[in-house]
């Protein structure tokens, strides 16, 4: 991070500054009040009309001194301590109001020796740096969001605009019309899952908690995806338990086992095996999913929940990179959790587990 130069220049906004002469007169009048008030204890002793004049003015001159000597410390204290820190962190917070998070504000003292306002400045860069990191990540996920919209929609300009040719035969444009079908189903599972994100990240969803067959509802889920199976000639081993019921949301579930069956089945070749295990205690189910695919390397399992993110480039054209990161975030809504164990060439294991009630 850039680090935040002193600026000698006052910012137009201050309306009000401390004088040092305001202070020193009014450190003055007390210290006179004060010496007055002795002057008068002197006096019933010794009587005022004994004093000479020289120690009248010397006197005066004496807390005068005294004055500027204390006046001095303390603005010096207030300036040193006070007043530069403050006004380094007013730039520093103008400089990330303008839209720059690269500043940072350098404390005045080494750490075995840091006071409040060092603190305060460490708290300050670790803020920015958080908003820099927000800041790109919202860049980011508009660029993408952009980036996966425009390639379903320029196959959609295309075809339609091919399928307006008046000697267009048949077959090709039943070939061109289920082209856009995909299309559109792509954009649409695109912007559903951009939607429920943004509702799962903002807490926007209030959770129907029911009492559901939980056995009965993995079931369910399995099924819906029996074409793609059988497509790719995958053989299913599946081991479920009967009458486990749990205290849950059903359609989150689905966007659970949808997201992970559907990675499976994706990345798994032909005549390959996906091995589906249901089991459960008096307080959690455990469902574990694994497949024989192409597994992943450490990079792409350290990056399988980050929004967007596409370990396979030859089947990104599949999905949008946000079905991990949404079942993260429904597993952790549901007060779960969930780990992945992967080996490249040789396959990937999912394990979720789910509270009871």
């Amino acid at each position: 991070m850039r680090k935040q130069k002193e600026d000698s220049r006052i910012d137009p906004r201050v309306k009000r500054k401390l004088s040092y002469w305001y202070g020193f007169l009014i450190i003055f009048w007390v210290l006179m009040a004060l010496a007055v008030a002795q002057a008068f204890i002197y006096n019933s002793y010794v009587g005022i009309d004994h004093m000479p004049l020289f120690y009248v003015l010397s006197m005066v001159g004496f807390w005068a001194i005294v004055t500027l000597v204390i006046i001095s410390i303390i603005f010096y204290q207030k300036k040193y301590y006070f007043d530069k820190p403050m006004k380094a962190m007013s730039q520093a917070a103008k400089t990330v109001a303008e839209g720059d998070f690269s500043v940072c504000i350098e404390p005045y003292h080494k750490p075995e020796k840091y006071d409040y306002i060092d603190v305060m400045f460490e708290d300050f860069n670790k803020m920015v740096e958080e908003l820099g990191s927000i800041q790109t990540l919202k860049n980011d996920i508009v660029g993408n969001v952009s980036h996966e919209m425009k390639t379903p929609l320029s196959v959609i300009q295309s075809y339609a605009t091919a399928l307006q040719k008046a000697d267009l035969s048949p077959v090709y444009a039943q070939d061109y019309i289920d082209t856009i079908v995909e299309a559109s189903k792509k954009l649409d599972s695109l912007i559903t899952n951009v939607l429920q994100l943004n509702k799962l990240e903002n807490q926007e969803i209030i959770l129907d908690i029911e009492k559901l067959d939980f056995s009965r509802q993995l079931a369910e889920a399995i099924l819906k995806h029996e074409l793609l199976i059988e497509e790719k000639n995958l053989k299913l081993d599946i081991d479920l338990e009967e009458n486990v019921f749990i205290a849950s949301n059903s359609g989150m579930l689905d966007i659970v086992w949808n997201n992970i069956l559907s990675n499976a089945i994706k990345f798994t070749d032909p005549n390959g095996k996906i091995t589906i295990t249901q089991t459960s205690d008096a307080k959690k189910v455990y469902v574990q999913i694994s497949d024989t695919g192409c597994g992943m390397s450490q990079r792409t399992l350290s990056n399988l929940f980050d929004k967007f993110y596409q370990g396979d480039p030859s089947r990104a054209s599949e999905g949008n990179g946000l079905g991990m990161a949404l079942v993260l975030r429904v597993v952790n809504l549901l007060k779960g959790s969930i780990t992945v164990e992967s080996t490249l060439g040789r396959g990937t294991k999912m394990k979720v587990e789910l509270p009871r009630g």
